[in-house]
């Protein structure tokens, strides 16, 4: 296939694949997109990035929007993704850029605005706040998971009580915080000052639906590939 018969999604992905091979970056997409930003020692974790992106790209094909492909709104969220991905050290992080990409390109709902909030609040989180996500994502299905760490039907319980059995490494001071961040990023439902209230007997199925339709759309937004 010559390359004036591509489509915009053959020539994203084999310009990453020609950068991936041929560091330095030479022209077209990837270097008008990197420039001089990514230091010498961020060169590993970029390519690797890169290589990902191109991956799920190619697995996606038949699903990918090309128009989308083609627009300076991908190009933006391309470049400000894949900025962010190479600052971070946390897998679950990157991941979630990535995510972020390729939701974008399947036609994933969400506006413009709503992706480049999604990147700027990931930017923000630590893996506290994921492994908190991850819980009230499905707490239910979480539980059983990790072997029933929440025992069913407590005579008496609160919220701080099952935090504390679900995370044994967690105080009291960093579940509040994590639970307030996430709170104020207006992802959940719960706050730190209803953490100690006690709740009539019950388990993990206390943490139902405290995620807010906006969380739910971020964090499914975030986790595609996991």
């Amino acid at each position: 296939m010559t390359l004036s018969k591509q489509s915009p999604l053959d020539h994203l992905v084999n310009a990453i694949k020609a950068s991936v091979s041929a560091w330095p970056f030479g022209g077209g997409i990837i270097s008008s997109l990197i420039g001089d930003y990514i230091p010498k020692s961020r060169e590993k974790k970029t390519l690797e990035f890169l290589e990902k992106v191109a991956e799920g790209l190619e697995s996606l094909k038949s699903r990918v929007d090309e128009e989308y492909v083609k627009s300076d709104e991908f190009g933006y969220l391309f470049q400000k993704a894949w900025r962010a991905a190479v600052e971070q050290y946390s897998e679950e992080k990157i991941e979630g850029f990535r995510a972020i990409l390729l939701n974008s390109v399947t036609g994933k709902q969400a506006t413009p605005e709503e992706r480049e909030l999604f990147i700027n609040i990931l930017n923000d989180l630590t893996g506290y706040h994921f492994e908190l996500l991850t819980v009230l994502k499905n707490p239910v299905d979480w539980n059983v998971r990790h072997g029933m760490r929440v025992e069913p039907a407590s005579m008496i319980i609160s919220f701080n009580q099952i935090f504390r059995k679900c995370f044994t490494g967690w105080d009291d001071e960093r579940i509040a915080i994590i639970v307030d961040d996430l709170n104020n990023k207006k992802l959940i439902s719960l706050s730190s000052e209803r953490l100690k209230t006690t709740l009539s007997g019950g388990g993990i199925e206390k943490l139902n639906n405290k995620l807010t339709p906006f969380g739910r759309r971020f964090i499914e937004y975030v986790t595609f590939f996991r």
